[in-house]
Formats: C-alpha cells, sequence, structure tokens
C-alpha cells in the first residue's frame, strides 16, 4: 500500500496500531511504499498508521485510518424486510462466505466485485432489534463495526421515518409522514 503525507524522508518505522511494519520504502518526502504486518493478536481491526522519523511520529487523524479484513461503508436501500435485494458498498470483498444482517446470516448473496455484494436480507431474527448492523465475512476475517454511532453499516427491518410536512405546527395540524415499511401501522 501506499501512504501519502509529508516530513517522510528520514522514516525509521511505520506501525499499524500497536503492530510495527517490517517492509517499507521511503519514496520521496511525501511517499512511503509499506506491505502492512499481519494483525496482531486481539487488537481493533481498524488501526491508525502512524510514521515516525528523527523529528518525530506523525499526529492521529481520520486520514490514516487502515482496516484488517472487508469493511461496510454503504448499504442501498438501508431499509426494508426480509426478501429486499440490498447492494453493500465497501472494500476487501474478495472471497466473501458470509454476510450477516445482525445475528442473522444471509443466504443468497453475489459477490460482486471487491467493493460490491449484492444481497437478499434475511428474516430478522427472533427478538433481535429492528437496526441490525451488517457485517461481512472473507478468509481474512469479519469486518468491523465502523463505529456504534455510524448509520454506513446498519440496516432498518422496521420502519422507518424519512419526512414530515410540515415539520411544525401546533395541535390538529394535519401531517404527511414519508418514510417505508408503514404497512400494518398500528
Amino acid at each position: 500500500m501506499i501512504i501519502t503525507g509529508g516530513n517522510f524522508t528520514r522514516a525509521n518505522a511505520v506501525n499499524f496500531g500497536a503492530n510495527p511494519a517490517r517492509v517499507f520504502t521511503v519514496n520521496s518526502d511525501a511517499q512511503i511504499t509499506v506491505t502492512a504486518p499481519p494483525r496482531a493478536p486481539r487488537s481493533p481491526a481498524i488501526v491508525d498508521v502512524r510514521v515516525t522519523t528523527p523529528g518525530g511520529t506523525s499526529p492521529l487523524s481520520s486520514q490514516d485510518r487502515f482496516s484488517y479484513g472487508p469493511l461496510v461503508t454503504g448499504l442501498s436501500p438501508s431499509f426494508g424486510r426480509q426478501g429486499t435485494q440490498v447492494i453493500i458498498t465497501g472494500d476487501n470483498f474478495t472471497g466473501a462466505n458470509a454476510v450477516d444482517f445482525g445475528a442473522n446470516t444471509a443466504r443468497v448473496f453475489t459477490v460482486n466485485s471487491d467493493t460490491q455484494i449484492t444481497v437478499t436480507a434475511p428474516p430478522r431474527a427472533p427478538r433481535s432489534p429492528a437496526i441490525v448492523d451488517v457485517r461481512v465475512t472473507t478468509p481474512g476475517g469479519t469486518g468491523p463495526l465502523i463505529s456504534p454511532l455510524s448509520s454506513q453499516d446498519r440496516f432498518s427491518y422496521g420502519p422507518l421515518v424519512t419526512g414530515l410536512n410540515p415539520s411544525f405546527g401546533g395541535q390538529g395540524t394535519q401531517v404527511i409522514v414519508t418514510g417505508a415499511n408503514f404497512t400494518r401501522a398500528s
């Protein structure tokens, strides 16, 4: 992989989380080619990549994150019910052998490319939440959850409100609610 940045000329270490890369080449002051080391036991699946020179170590930033294994970055649509066709976008999907919607594994999916999977949403697991995380598994491991607050890897089985018109008013105001999965609303 290639790392871009600045002040790399005298780099003497590249770390993936707590794990040092053994093979790297400083191509220029702004570029390093590095071979990612194996993931350290019990380390997170998403790690910060940091470069060290005699002048110090690069600070943490959102641009220095590296994911071991597959990473889900989007779902289209992100809501539906059993049988809904969902396009999963992300990275490192080659060789995917499982796609999980929360605790339930999808039985039907196709790996379209390293960055896209088409999957049929499985039934919602009994007593599971209406909103579940979607994770992909490959021989390299199971993808990490992006973060507890991220919606990029979340699928909603329940009703989903996407808009109100009007979004203000007093008692008695008629409001049109738009969204999905409203059939049999009680």
